[in-house]
């Protein structure tokens, strides 16, 4: 065990450009800055990475300053896994972050099967601000990060996509992000202040693949925003993931998905977002959502979704501000709770939208467990090919004459998961 000695020790193991370094089977705890440090940066992009190091196997706890618990740059091929870390405020106004990245340059991450938890909230010195608590925060990506078959449980962001870039460089992806659960133990009655979201990427991201996770009681699912001058974001993919329970309250400004903010000459272009399930709590949750959108947007395509409840505003949902948009696809999804009132504008001008094929009627779930759909479901054979092969729960699709709506493909097979049957 390596013990801090109630937060008196700053750094549990520092690894300065090294490779082949494995550090498993430890226990860290009440370090006041960091836990595991692997630094591999001195200034800007290493001219030689470092290269087979892991972590797993290990228990952090209470090693949550802004750093981070694991710390990381100049890495490759860098794994991560099997690891429990907890995270806790230690003061009013004091940010939190478990796994710290933003040291940047590093490629090939492999981080799976951890179990990540932290408080719900923390709070600013005021105490009633939400203040920063990250479980995974990176900058400057410079491709191939996997992150898959994590818990993240608690906090106010799960995963923090940010810096000047996120490339994909030798890879086919910069992020791919798959098979999480991302939960909070339960909803909230009434907004909280401060941003809540399970992913937020921001600066610049090109190539990041979102698929296959299940949010539970989060305020927002996935956050964008460009707030510094000149990013932008490209080919961002978000398809077959299951929203359970989103939204708090009734607070109107509770979305799914939040394409937000960003400065005048930033741009966001090739949006697809395919086969959600969305399944809303609060009476003002909006399916897609262009907030203040003073920068250029360019094709989104919003096809095959499913979204219950949504009626303060509409299911799909354009803010008015100065920036521009154009080519918009709104097609074959499942809008379900919201008074018909399917897209909204107000008073911003689209150019080129394509509005076709939505439905209005229940999606009529077997359950919101697995949100399968029941043999007279709607959404069934009503989707448009999307050149998505498997479904949520890695079903085959189409399993009938044309792909189902939501991302869960109806069938008669028989679903396990974790050794129980599923409806």
């Amino acid at each position: 065990m390596f013990d801090g000695n109630s937060l008196t020790g700053t750094r549990a193991i520092l690894v300065v450009y090294r490779d082949s370094v494995i550090i498993h089977d430890i226990t860290v705890k009440d370090f006041s800055a960091k836990g595991v440090d692997f630094d591999g940066v001195s200034s800007g992009e290493p001219t030689t990475y470092s290269t087979g190091n892991k972590i797993y196997n290990c228990t952090f706890q209470n090693t949550t300053a802004r750093s981070g618990a694991i710390v990381a740059c100049g890495q490759s091929g860098m794994e991560i896994y099997n690891n429990t870390l907890e995270g806790y405020q230690r003061a009013l106004g004091h940010d939190v972050t478990l796994i710290g990245m933003v040291g940047g340059y590093n490629k090939g991450l492999l981080f799976h099967d951890n179990d990540l938890y932290m408080s719900p909230i923390y709070f600013d010195s005021d105490g009633t601000t939400a203040l920063w608590g990250f479980h995974f925060e990176s900058w400057d990506v410079m491709g191939g990060h996997q992150i898959y078959d994590n818990t993240f449980t608690g906090g106010h962001v799960a995963i923090d996509v940010g810096g000047t870039f996120n490339v994909k460089g030798s890879y086919d992806y910069s992020w791919d992000i798959y098979n999480n659960t991302f939960q909070q133990l339960t909803n909230y009655a009434s907004e909280v202040t401060g941003t809540f979201a399970a992913i937020i990427y921001e600066g610049g991201v090109q190539d990041l693949i979102i698929r296959e996770n299940r949010f539970k009681n989060w305020m927002w699912g996935i956050q964008s925003s460009i707030l510094q001058s000149p990013r932008s974001h490209e080919r961002i993919y978000v398809y077959n993931n299951l929203f359970d329970n989103m939204g708090w309250g009734d607070d109107a400004w509770d979305f799914a998905i939040y394409l937000g903010q960003g400065v005048a000459d930033a741009v966001t272009e090739d949006i697809y977002i395919y086969n959600n399930t969305v399944n809303s709590v609060s009476t003002g949750l909006s399916g897609i959502v262009l907030l203040n959108s003073t920068y250029t947007v360019d094709r989104i395509y919003i096809k095959n979704n499913i979204l219950t409840k949504s009626v303060s505003y509409g299911a799909v949902c354009f803010w008015d501000g100065a920036g521009t948009i154009d080519s918009v696809f709104v097609e074959h999804n499942c809008w379900y709770g919201n008074n018909d009132t399917t897209y909204y504008r107000n008073g911003k001008t689209i150019s080129n939208s394509v509005f076709s094929d939505n439905i209005t009627g229940s999606p009529l779930f077997k359950s919101n467990e697995t949100y399968r759909l029941r043999p007279t479901s709607p959404c069934i054979d009503a989707g448009i090919d999307v050149d998505l092969t498997t479904d949520y729960w890695g079903h085959r699709i189409p399993q009938g004459t044309a792909p189902d709506i939501g991302a869960c493909e109806y069938g008669n097979y028989v679903l396990f998961y974790n050794g129980k049957q599923l409806y």
